[in-house]
């Protein structure tokens, strides 16, 4: 048995509660994470910092932006590998984990790929939709995007090249953008 040392992003679904909890182990000097989802007072591990990244030989580092509907549950994964942190967008839908969206997922209607995804801005589950932010550090295009998991279709929702509302103007960033001295319009 274990106790948790401290707690980091977390959602809710009618009475269940997902988070990331923090606890101590060998990592690295660091605590381990796992995504748990909390329920009547029992708790389900989802993932965490022991378990392998869907189709890679490599396991998370660091989790969070959990987000759930019913008993499905997706989060932010990251990943330091050769100097880089990737990251991507991880699910479990009843089936085991999967990858939604990660650094080598093409943009939708886009020429790059979520290479340097700012996920941590925020993720929300609805009607089985994911919803993220992201953006590609070598192409520049970014934005708000969406995976439906019933049809596995990308959409974009809001990107550089939408037009703000009453103005010729577009958007020139999503928050990722923002903290590195970017514009929203």
């Amino acid at each position: 048995i274990f106790q948790f040392v401290g707690f980091d992003s977390f959602g809710q679904d009618g009475a269940a509660t997902v988070f990331v909890g923090r606890y101590p182990d060998a990592c690295d000097a660091n605590d381990c994470e796992g995504v748990y989802v909390e329920k009547d007072g029992g708790y389900r591990l989802v993932a965490d910092t022991f378990d392998t990244v869907p189709d890679r030989e490599t396991t998370f580092d660091s989790l969070g932006s959990p987000a759930m509907e019913g008993e499905h549950v997706a989060f932010v994964g990251s990943v330091q590998d050769s100097n880089l942190f990737e990251s991507g967008v991880y699910a479990d839908l009843g089936d085991g984990l999967i990858t939604v969206a990660d650094w080598e997922t093409p943009i939708p209607g886009g020429q790059g790929f979520f290479r340097v995804a700012q996920f941590e801005a925020g993720l929300s589950l609805e009607n089985g939709v994911i919803y993220f932010s992201a953006w590609d550090s070598e192409t520049g295009e970014n934005g708000f995007y969406a995976w439906d998991s019933a049809s596995d279709t990308f959409a974009t929702l809001r990107d550089q090249n939408t037009r703000v509302p009453g103005s010729n103007r577009r958007f020139n960033g999503t928050w990722a953008d923002r903290q590195c001295g970017g514009t929203y319009a």
